[in-house]
């Protein structure tokens, strides 16, 4: 504080003299250098207190220590978890937990969460503190708990011998598309019916692999890279009515990826340049009889070093949506997005970055996930949000998937979320993970026993649960083989 001043007059020279006194009590405050002689630690931490788990997660609450031992401001914590109780002789081993707070003025009240927990697992915790020397106080208390149970996820019979790559559910069956050639041990050539207990072969399937199902007036419809079904020619897309194959006109000329219903017309999208006897870019309609373009369909930039291609198809606000690669639609720009609104393209404000793989209504937005860093110009790693009229990363933008999103539905209001990455919002999430409101939550880890990489490829509801199919042999530790269920 300020002291009493004091002039004395000396010929014409004046000298004041100002006293300044620093309150004890005010001495914490401020900052000083640390002393090469200080010696003296934090106190260790008697309360620390564990407690709220999720299944990924736990809230660690305690008092502040202070600087020298009971007094003053601690510099940092060191935060540690470990699945046997936490010694000075295995703290090392233990993980560090990440984030922890910035201490705290000794005595007051500290919170903090320990995220990307395993789920139904057991852990203990610990913390250290340091002055800014740094002297680390003694070992805290060593407090446990468990993390709740995770997603149950289990297998449909056996699997199947190759990946999952479309689900859909026709007349109370599940039904599974993809680069397998049996299920259950059952040979079902690309395509094969789940009723809930056992795999049964739709006729004798495709001769190649099976990209796209979808339903359209009362007939099973499936796209892909074949060009017979059930033994009749049929040119990449064809139809199931529930005893037979039929081809639908003349089929298109090359690959069918994604498949959707719109205005009462089956949509068909890939990489292929005619649909029936008309010149159709990479998507077209189906009528029930007849095929016909969209426009001018969809293309891409000649100087890029791939072909145009749709690989997903929805509806939103009343316009069908098409995700994928490529940089026109129509006669407008509209990078790897677009809207057709029955009679015209337009794009989704400046699109991805890169390709679309997967959309979803998950209202009240458009949900797109693929292989790109940023939609309409905004930061938006792997997934982002469309409102009809601007982009926006799911919540924050700052926890998302580590890797491309190749499959989207809704299940039990949450967005589900499925790819090829091993992390979402910073928990680890292989390859499945669950969005809801403004966080990440773990759906068990998907995890592949093989020497390929886990990536969930194809997601759809049936019987009241998740389904998730695609490139991998565990799900949650259970051997599942290519497709699993979890009910929770």
């Amino acid at each position: 504080m300020l002291g009493r001043s004091k002039a004395t007059h000396l010929g014409v020279l004046t000298f004041v003299v100002i006293l300044l006194a620093i309150s004890s009590c005010s001495k914490d405050k401020i900052p000083t250098k640390p002393s090469i002689n200080d010696l003296i630690p934090p106190a260790a931490v008697i309360d620390l207190a564990v407690g709220d788990p999720t299944t990924s997660s736990v809230t660690l609450t305690w008092t502040a220590p202070g600087n020298d031992t009971t007094s003053g401001t601690a510099a940092r914590y060191d935060i540690r978890y470990y699945r046997l109780p936490i010694t000075d002789a295995n703290w090392a081993l233990a993980p560090r937990a990440t984030g922890p707070p910035k201490p705290k003025p000794a005595g007051s009240k500290e919170t903090f969460v320990v995220t990307g927990l395993s789920p139904s697992s057991s852990y203990y915790f610990a913390l250290k503190a340091a002055d800014e020397k740094p002297n680390w106080s003694a070992l805290s208390n060593v407090p446990d708990d468990s993390t709740l149970a995770g997603p149950i996820w289990s297998p449909l019979g056996s699997g199947t011998n190759g990946d999952v790559s479309a689900l859909t559910v026709y007349n109370g069956q599940l039904i599974a598309g993809g680069m397998f050639t049996t299920a259950g041990g059952v040979p079902v050539n690309y395509v094969a019916a789940w009723n809930g207990s056992s795999w049964s072969p739709l006729g004798s399937g495709t001769n190649g692999d099976v990209s796209a199902l979808t339903v359209y007036n009362g007939q099973l419809i499936a796209g892909g890279m074949f060009t017979t079904a059930g033994g009749v020619p049929a040119n990449y897309v064809a139809a199931w009515n529930g005893s037979s194959w039929s081809p639908l006109g003349a089929g298109t000329n090359m690959c069918v990826l994604a498949l959707t219903v719109y205005n009462g017309q089956l949509i068909a999208g890939g990489n292929f340049s005619t649909a029936g006897d008309c010149t159709a870019f990479d998507i077209a309609a189906w009528n029930g009889s007849s095929w016909s373009p969209l426009g001018s369909g969809l293309s891409h930039d000649s100087c890029l070093p791939c072909v145009p291609v749709v690989r997903a198809l929805t509806v939103y606000n009343g316009q069908l949506i098409a995700g994928g690669m490529f940089t026109t639609a129509g006669d407008v720009f509209a990078h790897c997005i677009a809207a057709w609104n029955g009679s015209s393209w337009a794009p989704l404000g400046s699109g991805t970055s890169g390709q679309v793989y997967a959309l979803v209504q998950y209202v009240p937005f458009l949900a797109a996930g693929g292989a790109f860093m940023t939609a309409g110009g905004v930061s938006a790693n792997f997934i982002a949000t469309w409102n009809g009229s601007s982009w926006a990363p799911l919540g924050s933008g700052s926890g998302m998937p580590n890797s491309e999103v190749m499959a989207l539905t809704i299940y039990n209001g949450q967005l589900i979320v499925g790819g090829g990455f091993n992390t979402a919002g910073g928990i680890f999430a292989d390859g499945v993970a669950a969005w809801s409101d403004s966080s990440w939550s773990l759906l068990g880890l998907v995890m592949s026993g093989s020497s390929y990489y886990p990536t969930v490829r194809a997601l759809t509801v049936y019987g009241g649960q998740l389904i998730a199919g695609g490139t991998f042999d565990l799900a949650g530790g259970v051997s599942v083989n290519h497709v699993a269920a979890s009910g929770y």
